[in-house]
């Protein structure tokens, strides 16, 4: 070992031990403050990988994430947090996300709410609008031939009204999710 890495190690040790010294009485409450941050880091990535992101690596920038995978990072730091009366916005959180990893999305806005919080959402993704509580759909068209209610009220509602566009498709999303 060269002096210089000897001189490092030396300080490192020295370093190391006024640490220790200067950390509290070990107890359990220490002991669980010490794991609660490695806890967060779980439940975040855990919550990640529901949401279907587990493709993106730690490196890639946050420039280069599509709207809906920054929407669906921003709830995974948002859930663990346990915030309650809080309105999240959501335009198309589905956009991108495979349909096997829908039911962590729905699963995440089932906690938002369930903390107390608000959730609403613009998506076109019938597996998602069948989980909804209410539902305003807007149309008949897009752009300046749209933007009139067609139908609302719970998905029932939507699906039995002859004006919906998107009720036959909510009214078979909804048997298959019966089973």
């Amino acid at each position: 070992m060269s002096e210089v890495e000897t001189t490092r190690t030396e300080e490192w040790s020295a370093a190391s031990a006024e640490v220790r010294k200067a950390r509290p009485e070990r107890s359990e409450g220490n002991a669980q403050i010490k794991h609660l941050p490695l806890k967060t880091y779980h439940d975040t990535a855990r919550r990640l990988v529901q949401l279907g992101l587990s493709y993106i690596s730690l490196d890639r920038a946050a420039s280069t994430l599509s709207t809906g995978e920054r929407q669906r990072m921003q709830l995974a730091r948002a859930v663990p947090n346990r915030t309650t009366g809080v309105l999240y916005v959501l335009d198309e959180p589905s956009i991108g996300l495979h349909p096997s990893n829908l039911e962590g999305l729905i699963g995440v806005m089932d906690d938002l709410i369930a903390d107390g919080n608000t959730v609403v959402l613009v998506d076109h993704d019938t597996q998602v609008l069948s989980h909804a509580d209410w539902i305003v759909e807007l149309g008949p068209e897009a752009g300046a031939k749209g933007g009139n209610v067609i139908a609302l009220g719970t998905v029932e509602n939507v699906c039995a009204n002859p004006a919906s566009r998107i009720g036959p498709f909510l009214q078979r999303a909804m048997e298959e999710r019966r089973g």
